[in-house]
């Protein structure tokens, strides 16, 4: 039986590092606040729901196991 040594414990800091990067970057102080001006919307309009944030992490997952 063929043994498959995958960096399990890389692959899933690599993927919370980029998702990490994501929240700092849309946060409000740092794009997000360009980000709402561009795209017309104000604090206030936006709801948070935690589906994005989960999809976002899972997908990241996903894409750091090949790279």
């Amino acid at each position: 039986m063929m043994m498959i040594d995958f960096p399990y414990a890389t692959t899933l800091a690599a993927a919370i590092g980029a998702f990490a990067l994501g929240l700092i970057w849309y946060h409000p102080k740092v794009m997000g606040g360009r980000w709402m001006h561009l795209h017309g919307k104000k604090g206030e309009d936006i709801q948070p729901r935690p589906l994005p944030f989960i999809l976002s992490l899972i997908l990241w997952v996903i894409a750091a196991c090949f790279y």
